[in-house]
């Protein structure tokens, strides 16, 4: 593992230890300049479940299946064509797509907090 690596990881569970958890949106943001998120995101498992155990553990008593439960769900429909994308499609143009995606969603609500849009165009929310 290499310095930038090292701290990388470092600042990825600082920012979990402070928040409980954007440990992925940052440790995937960085090595995502190095690497394709194909080898990044297998990784970032492996490193995020003894944290992600010890969270669990720590507060088993707030669970709520009615939250959680849903949430499981979409995040195991994301993970099957998220793979697909990934192993069939070239990782460059899928981050160039994902980041127009980005930059029009950050617009809209940068406008929307301003008053330019008004909620009622439920397509463009």
């Amino acid at each position: 593992m290499d310095l930038f690596a090292i701290i990388v990881v470092l600042i990825a569970y600082t920012i979990k230890g402070l928040s409980g958890f954007a440990n992925a949106l940052v440790f995937s943001s960085f090595m995502s300049f190095r690497n394709n998120n194909i080898n990044i995101s297998p990784i970032e498992v492996l490193m995020a479940f003894p944290s992600n155990l010890i969270l669990t553990i720590k507060e088993r008593k707030n669970l709520s299946w009615k939250i959680f439960l849903p949430l499981i769900i979409m995040v195991i429909i994301g993970v099957i064509p998220g793979t697909i994308l990934l192993k069939n499609i070239d990782a460059t143009v899928l981050k160039i797509c994902f980041g127009f995606a980005i930059a029009l969603i950050s617009i809209e609500i940068f406008l929307r907090e301003f008053g330019k849009i008004q909620k009622k165009f439920k397509a463009l929310l």
